[in-house]
């Protein structure tokens, strides 16, 4: 190999060398402050294998409570809301149901007696 190959293979070696020894400096100075944590880990651990993993289970639900009371009413409002602006955006499409529905209804009884007289139809 040339000696312009081997340049990049050993600057990357280099900073391999400086990032592995900046993460054993960061460990050592880590020290006594882990080990609150570590005790708190190795307790979810413990409560996580007696319980599965849930805990035990609270107390039920209570349905008469003003926060599911609120909670129960901003649905009905943002349903409500949703139907309105539903409705809004399909304004035109309704109208043009709407007048559909009038010259069908308004149509029947002439084609119903144009029927009944064998008319022919022109197409």
């Amino acid at each position: 190999m040339s000696r312009s190959q081997q340049a990049p293979e050993a600057a990357e070696i280099r900073a391999q060398e400086e990032v592995r020894t900046q993460d054993d400096e960061a460990r050592q100075d880590r020290g006594h402050g882990d080990e609150p944590i570590r005790e708190a880990l190795e307790t979810a651990a413990e409560v996580a294998g007696k319980t599965g993993g849930l805990g035990t289970p609270g107390r039920p639900v209570n349905w008469r409570s003003p926060f599911m009371i609120g909670l129960t009413g901003a649905f009905g409002v943002a349903v409500a809301y949703g139907l309105i602006e539903l409705i809004i955006r399909a304004r035109s499409v309704l109208i043009l149901i709407g007048l559909a529905m009038f010259i069908a209804v308004g149509l029947d009884p002439i084609v119903g007696w144009l029927v009944r007289h064998r008319m022919p139809r022109w197409c």
